[in-house]
This record gives structure tokens, sequence and C-alpha cells, in this order.
């Protein structure tokens, strides 16, 4: 879910009772019309849109050998199938120093031909602490609400959040959606 909130959207769900175990990726992207991917609110949607992304995602604690392992895996599904994938994001929970993500990310690149980002245990703690992302951490390892941060809505507040509630409601459902109805639901 994280993923798909702050990377993209559209990301197929994982399938099987292991991540990836048939497809040899936790989770890839599927293209999407320009006129959807033009309602994104986050992110660059042409990129994202067309070309194939992989996802890996790891909880292994030696992270380094696993996320060589899993590239190499993908590169093979790539030169295998067909896949075409142009990105991987590797997502571990164990820490990584901004050199040795670095160095790793440059060396299979330059090796593999594959753009390799890896996101580490700070990006994941960075990323559900802010905004509303706790929200999907509570939600995804089934915490208690006590973990959910109160707040004490005002009147005005209120108001303005069941406005905001509403128009991202319209736009999350209504697809045909002009640009003009867009602005006028907004304003």
């Amino acid at each position: 879910m994280l993923a798909e909130k702050t990377i993209c959207p559209n990301l197929l769900p994982q399938t099987g009772p292991t991540g990836g175990g048939d497809s040899k990726v936790d989770s890839e992207t599927y293209p999407v019309s320009d006129d959807i991917s033009s309602r994104w609110y986050f992110g660059v949607g042409n990129k994202n849109s067309q070309e194939r992304w992989a996802f890996a995602i790891s909880a292994k604690k030696d992270w380094k050998s696993k996320v060589k392992f899993d590239v190499k895996k993908i590169v093979g599904v790539n030169n295998e199938k067909g896949r075409n994938y142009v990105k991987l994001f590797f997502m571990t929970n164990q820490s990584v120093s901004d050199k040795k993500r670095a160095d790793d990310e440059d060396s299979l690149r330059k090796e593999l031909d594959l753009d390799v980002r890896i996101l580490d245990r700070n990006l994941i703690l960075n990323t559900v602490f802010r905004d509303d992302n706790k929200k999907i951490a509570i939600a995804a390892f089934g915490l208690s609400s006590d973990f959910a941060d109160d707040t004490n809505i005002e009147p005005n507040d209120l108001i303005r959040k069941l406005r905001l509630d509403n128009v991202e409601e319209v736009l999350r459902t209504k697809h045909d959606t002009t640009n003009s109805e867009i602005i006028e639901i907004v304003s």
C-alpha cells in the first residue's frame, strides 16, 4: 500500500501464498491510459503508466545478497519472458547506509542495465509517519487505533474536510470527469 501511495498507484496486487513465488516479482505496474494517469495527484503518471516496473520486497536480515539474488532473477525473467522491466524497486525492512545503497544501485545498474532503487527501513518509517500513511500501517498490520493520532476538529475544519472528502470521492469514482468539471468541483 505504501508503494501505491508514494511511488505509483497502478500496481498489480500480490497473489499466491508467498510473495512473488510464481512471477518472480512481488508486484509490478500495469499500463493505464493517459486519461487515467493525468488524474493522479502525486507523481508523474506518464512514465509509470506505460513502463513496466518491478517490485521486490524482503524482510531478510542479509538484504545485500537478497537484492542481488532478486535483481538477477528479475533480469532473467526480462530476458526469458520479455517482461521488459525498466525499473526495479527493492524494499527491505533493514537499515541501509546511504553509501552502501548508492554503491549497490550503481553497481547493479551498470552490471545488469536495469534502473534499481533500494528503499530501506529508514525511508519506509519516514513514509509511514508522514501525511496520512500512518493509517495505512495501522490497517495493514491490524494495529490498535490507539496508534492513530487524535485530532480536535473545529466546526469550520469539519466543513472543509467534508467538502474535500466529497471532491476526492467524485475524482475517485467518476472516471469520465472533464478538466473543466474538476475545476468546478474544486472551486
